[in-house]
């Protein structure tokens, strides 16, 4: 129907375009037969002529057969237009002959006139039915040759007694003897379907022709190429699928059976199998024939692409808490390797055990933050590549020794430390653990005892290194021994009490470092805390010589090289120190009295008459003296002549005083 829409509108444009004509001049059957002309759908001008032909012009039938008739519309300028079936047909005589879309059947001998319709066009032919009978059937080609899969149209051709011949292919009945050989439609198209061989018969009536088919095998009939017009990368290879499409429908891939070409070999070369190796940047074709059938595809080459890459170190074990460098190595298609590191997008598929830079500066580091296993990819232009990083426990990285390089005076201890940093940064307190040493145990040991680990003591002036060592790890620090130093002064003695106006001799023993002693009596700077009650000398031989001054307690301190020690002195009141008697070595004469008087001397230098308080006594019972309240010290000599002298004592506590009384004699 779009046809005969197309037709329609080609006419009417004619027709108003073409008005001084009228309907009798636009009605012709051939005026113009055999002229070649453009399509018939394009416009036309004044003038132009369109014709309606018929094919054949004449037509003779035997009566009992028929024949087609084609209808075709012819302009001046463009192409033919096939209006068979559109077209309205008629026959003049029926009875002789009948006519229906364009096949004409003859029934009886006579002539009619067939007139065909198409557009405002007429057209007309005549049909002769003869009666001439059916002499014999040819089938042509005799005797074909298909490769399976393949068709063939069979014409079969009357030839009748009157020597007149007609195509009668699709009024006889075809057949195949083989039908799983060939197989023949009612219009005669032969379909090869396996290969052998089978008669196949035309036949009308009771007249027939039989021709024998052969099928062989299916032949190529066309060859594709994929991928089809593929863009590559400069220094990439790729393979190229050939398959054959063959003649009975079905493909066959043929690379390694086919020839292969390229139109431009510094472009991209192809080996047998169809591999193709790209060159340079460029374009070329890729030719492949099999049988005389070729097939082609387009190649074109670009620059270089990246193919794979590669991330080193490859499975490699990381201690937590350390750091690993990854590198990312890019393989391109035209086989150069590039370093990728700072190109790529760096992941790991799990940032609790070991996460990985992007940032400028540290891409591709992998830090370890947990124990096992993580993938590290490397992803650029949708390439990626990847390694796995084992992270193992955290281990022993350093160990320090605290406190570092001290000096130690000779005979003191001086406890260290050690501690651990771990490859996680943490820290650990290594004292009991690990091992220590002294590079110089002359100079000072430490301890490796339980309790006491880490303890050095010191043995004789000089350096040693003091180390700890765990694992195979050693931290050390030098220890520097000096001089032994006064560690304390014992003042002695140490709460002594002294009377008021008495002196009190102190001493000042030091205590070293190294446990030895020495007096410093001489040496340390004296001092009381209080010199109204008690005085102590700095002089040159009375050094530490201290003396009451005052009833009360005053603190007497030695200090030398800063260090201090201490007693406390306590004043009591004077005591008495001695007792004189007066008159010294006195006289009597018998019968007489002489008075003593005694006289205390204390601590503090005072005196006091001690007569009254004294106890008096005579060492010869012929003087006596008075204890007696208000005459004390009255000495009396009886009226013997038998004695000379006599000591007349005083005492007052422990202390005594006397004097030598003489007897005068007239």
């Amino acid at each position: 129907m779009p046809l005969l829409r197309g037709i329609g509108l080609f006419l009417l444009f004619l027709i108003t375009g073409a008005g001084c004509h009228d309907n009798d001049e636009l009605v012709s059957t051939h005026s113009n037969a055999g002229a070649a002309g453009q399509a018939a759908g394009e416009a036309g001008g004044p003038g132009t002529v369109v014709s309606l032909e018929l094919t054949p012009r004449e037509l003779s039938l035997a009566a009992g057969t028929s024949s087609d008739v084609q209808a075709t519309l012819v302009p001046s300028v463009g192409t033919t237009a096939d209006v068979t079936s559109e077209a309205t047909w008629t026959s003049s005589a029926p009875g002789v002959a009948t006519v229906e879309g364009g096949t004409v059947s003859g029934h009886k001998r006579g002539t009619a006139k067939i007139t065909v319709t198409a557009s405002r066009l007429v057209a007309t032919l005549t049909v002769t039915v003869t009666e001439a009978t059916l002499l014999r059937l040819s089938i042509t080609p005799p005797s074909p040759i298909l490769a399976r899969g393949m068709q063939e149209q069979l014409t079969a051709t009357g030839v009748f007694t009157d020597n007149t011949t007609q195509d009668l292919t699709k009024q006889v009945t075809w057949s195949a003897a083989t039908k799983t050989v060939a197989r023949v439609g009612a219009a005669g198209l032969l379909t090869a379907v396996s290969v052998g061989s089978t008669d196949v018969s035309a036949r009308l009536g009771t007249t027939s022709a039989t021709t024998l088919v052969t099928v062989s095998a299916a032949v190529v009939d066309s060859i594709a190429l994929t991928p089809p017009d593929p863009s590559l990368p400069k220094g990439m290879t790729r393979v190229l699928i050939a398959t054959a499409t063959l003649s009975d429908g079905t493909t066959e891939a043929v690379s390694t059976q086919a020839q292969w070409t390229s139109s431009d070999e510094a472009v991209a070369t192809v080996d047998s199998s169809g591999v193709v190796t790209t060159i340079a940047v460029g374009k070329t074709t890729i030719s492949v024939s099999v049988a005389g059938v070729t097939g082609s595809t387009s190649v074109t080459v670009v620059g270089a692409s990246l193919v794979s890459i590669g991330v080193t170190p490859a499975a490699s074990t990381v201690v937590k808490g350390l750091t690993k460098q990854l590198t990312a190595m890019g393989s391109y298609s035209d086989s150069t390797l590039l370093d990728l590191t700072n190109q790529v997008t760096w992941a790991s598929n799990d940032n609790s055990i070991a996460s990985i830079s992007n940032a400028t500066g540290s891409r591709g580091l992998a830090a370890t933050t947990g124990v096992g296993s993580a993938s590290i990819s490397a992803t650029l232009s949708g390439v990626s590549g990847s390694t796995t990083l084992t992270v193992s426990a955290a281990t022993l990285v350093s160990i320090s020794v605290t406190p570092a390089a001290p000096s130690v005076a000779k005979g003191l201890t001086r406890q260290f430390t050690a501690t651990g940093t771990y490859s996680d940064e943490s820290t650990q307190n290594l004292t009991t653990a690990a091992t220590w040493a002294s590079s110089d145990t002359t100079k000072a040991t430490v301890s490796n005892a339980a309790g006491s680990e880490g303890l050095a003591s010191t043995a004789a002036l000089g350096s040693t290194s003091i180390s700890a060592t765990l694992s195979s790890i050693t931290g050390a620090t030098v220890l520097t021994v000096s001089a032994a130093t006064l560690v304390s002064i014992a003042v002695t003695p140490a709460v002594p009490s002294v009377a008021k106006g008495l002196t009190q001799q102190f001493m000042a023993v030091g205590s070293y470092t190294d446990a030895s002693t020495q007096n410093l009596t001489t040496t340390a700077t004296w001092a009381s805390n209080d010199s109204t009650k008690a005085t102590i000398s700095n002089a040159v031989g009375s050094q530490g010589l201290a003396t009451g001054a005052d009833l009360g307690s005053a603190s007497i301190s030695a200090t030398f090289t800063g260090v201090s020690g201490s007693a406390t002195l306590t004043v009591s009141a004077a005591t008495l120190v001695s007792i004189a008697v007066t008159p010294a070595n006195s006289w009597v004469f018998p019968a007489q009295t002489r008075q003593f008087t005694a006289i205390g001397t204390y601590t503090d230098g005072s005196t006091q008459a001690l007569t009254a308080t004294a106890t008096w006594a005579s060492s010869k019972t012929e003087v006596t003296i008075s204890n007696a309240l208000g005459s004390k010290g009255l000495a009396t000599a009886d009226n013997s002549y038998f004695w000379s002298s006599t000591q007349i004592s005083a005492t007052v506590g422990a202390q005594v005083g006397s004097t030598t009384l003489f007897l005068i004699l007239d």
